[in-house]
């Protein structure tokens, strides 16, 4: 139980400098392992060399979807891209 009052007393006394560089290096970690899931995941297949973290292509996507698909496809007709976090694949025809 003292253990647990002497953690609480430690992290009490943080100052906001402190948190703001917990936060920081939490969404670094966040955005290297999201940077290494991808570059993993991807392999040989052709898009982007790195993605926006956590949103992925969505903006432009939302903003010009005729241009975020071409542009997918001037990848080839097999390539990857992220859209929210999530890998998806598209397999073009023409």
């Amino acid at each position: 139980m003292s253990i647990l009052v002497t953690t609480f007393d430690m992290i009490e006394s943080w100052t906001v400098s402190i948190w703001l560089s917990i936060i920081f290096f939490g969404l670094l970690i966040a955005y290297i392992y999201e940077q290494i899931t991808y570059i993993s995941k991807r392999g040989s297949l052709p898009g982007p060399k790195l993605t926006v973290p956590f949103i992925g292509g969505i903006i432009h996507m939302l903003l010009a979807p005729y241009n975020f698909w071409h542009g997918q496809m001037e990848y080839g007709k097999l390539s990857w891209n992220s859209i929210i976090g999530r890998f998806f694949v598209l397999i073009a025809d023409s």
